[in-house]
């Protein structure tokens, strides 16, 4: 999928782009990267995921793709690394486990850590010619930022420096062999531009599983009004426009969630990737909606400290060892943006309180309120927030909303007694959201296996439907707005007692 794309130079602080050398609609692949430069596990994956595919037994989905548990079988040579058959072995063996297999059966039980196995299989695949000259070129071309890194964090670079000389002595034998040069400074360097050109490898349900290279794709730049969004099929990584795309138009991805105000994106980026972003939205600030209200309330004492306050206690929630003192520190968080009055559910620090709050209350088990806290966020704040149908992270809420209500009769007998009090038509709502999902799915930017699984998840309703003698194909979108305004009610009713 190259072909489709062109590199261009833009200017000495951004270096180069990719840009489009053809149009391409809502649905189309921007780009298609089979093979990784590298694409490591996280250390907490190792033990249930195969390197060779990226999948693993826990995968959300597996049983509507396939009913057969994926089981990993430790590589007998190093006892790192697991693979879900002989096919994957082979393929990673081909890749770069060859290389470090031995290098991590000396360490064992020791386990590198993520990055320190990415340079290590980057800097292997080099020395042993694996790595093409392109991808190599390309390699050598990206920023590093290296200066910045040392001058602005002492412990990062002194970390860096570290794990460079680690990397070289892990790698002696293999350099030793080979006729390619490499210096100390070229590993730091590695280390470097990975700190701001790597992106995090998920699953088909954007669960983060490792960390991903690749010198091409990194050639992505960044706006806050993006056009495409990166997902993965596995190892392999691939572009989809959010948007039509036409012929010349560069393509860019985002860094950041670009739901935060300009400051707060900014910030962000400078301290990440060192660059301040001047794109078309942050020049449109302070008249874009994440920005306005502070302009429209630039000394009303009721507001900031509120949003001081609830981020306050958000950081407080994330630090919190207990998930019932972070459930504590998140709703004091919401209590203190609502008790303003004046603050939109869509603004930020609220959205991203709300998901923090979801997730930590199915950790906790209150499922009631996790269903409430979903509703409101699938009805009032991702069409706000992420207009298009096709935007990955509307389209995950939802299918965490399906989730939810495909459970809460067997988790939660308050949510039940709230719902059959309201008289809910929950196989309706629920074929709602499903049906809202499929609708979408040619243009969605979703890998396969999530449209895979909606599309099970959607027959398996029909079939019930069939066994009730009901005909989904006949419901009406008065019978779904009635039965989302009793949705909204059990929503209000359940987080109208937050205690």
């Amino acid at each position: 999928m190259q072909g489709s794309l062109e590199i261009k130079y833009i200017n000495d602080t951004v270096g180069y782009g990719l840009f489009a050398t053809r149009d391409f609609d809502l649905g189309n692949e921007v780009l298609s990267i089979k093979t990784p430069f590298a694409a490591v596990l996280a250390t907490e994956k190792l033990d249930d995921t195969c390197a060779g595919c990226f999948k693993s037994a826990s995968d959300e989905g597996r049983s509507a793709e396939n009913p057969q548990i994926v089981t990993v079988r430790a590589c007998t040579g190093c006892k790192v690394v697991k693979y879900c058959d002989r096919a994957c072995q082979r393929k990673d063996w081909k890749l770069g486990h060859s290389l470090e297999c031995p290098i991590y059966a000396n360490l064992w039980p020791r386990i590198l850590p993520v990055n320190v196995r990415a340079a290590l299989r980057i800097l292997l695949r080099f020395v042993s010619g694996k790595t093409s000259p392109e991808e190599l070129e390309l390699w050598k071309n990206l920023k590093s930022h290296i200066v910045a890194i040392r001058e602005r964090n002492g412990e990062q670079w002194h970390r860096t420096v570290l794990s460079a000389k680690a990397v070289l002595e892990y790698s002696k034998e293999a350099r030793e062999q080979s006729a390619v040069p490499v210096t100390e400074e070229f590993v730091v360097e590695s280390f470097a531009k990975m700190e701001v050109n790597t992106f995090n490898l998920t699953n088909a349900f954007n669960d983060r599983i490792g960390i991903y290279v690749h010198p091409y794709a990194a050639l992505l730049n960044h706006s806050c009004d993006y056009n495409a969004v990166v997902s993965f099929e596995g190892d392999q990584l691939f572009i989809k426009p959010l948007r039509p795309i036409r012929n010349g138009e560069q393509i860019f991805i985002s860094y950041v969630d670009c739901t935060h105000p300009r400051d707060v994106r900014r910030k962000e980026l400078l301290d990440r990737y060192f660059f301040t972003c001047d794109c078309t939205k942050c020049q449109k600030a302070p008249t874009d909606p994440e920005d306005v209200f502070l302009v429209l309330n630039p000394d009303d004492a009721t507001v900031s400290p509120a949003e001081q306050n609830a981020r306050r206690q958000l950081e407080f929630a994330s630090t919190a060892t207990n998930h019932h003192v972070a459930l504590r520190h998140l709703e004091e968080a919401m209590q203190e943006l609502d008790a303003t009055g004046v603050w939109p559910i869509t603004r930020q620090p609220h959205p991203e309180i709300r998901d923090e709050l979801f997730v930590t209350l199915l950790t906790v088990q209150q499922y009631h309120k996790a269903l409430a806290h979903a509703v409101i966020r699938y009805r009032q704040v991702d069409p706000l927030l992420f207009p298009s149908p096709v935007h990955p992270t509307r389209r995950l809420h939802a299918w965490a909303l399906v989730r939810l209500l495909t459970s809460i009769g067997d988790t939660s007998p308050d949510a039940v007694s709230v719902l059959q009090n309201l008289c809910v038509d929950m196989p309706l709502v629920l074929w709602s959201v499903l049906a809202w999902l499929a609708a979408h799915e040619k243009e969605a930017c979703t890998p396969s296996l999530f449209q895979e699984t909606v599309r099970a998840s959607q027959a398996e309703l029909h079939k019930d439907f069939q066994a009730h003698g009901r005909d989904p194909s006949n419901v009406t979108k008065s019978d779904e707005d009635r039965e989302w305004e009793k949705m909204d009610q059990f929503a209000k009713q359940i987080l109208s007692n937050r205690n």
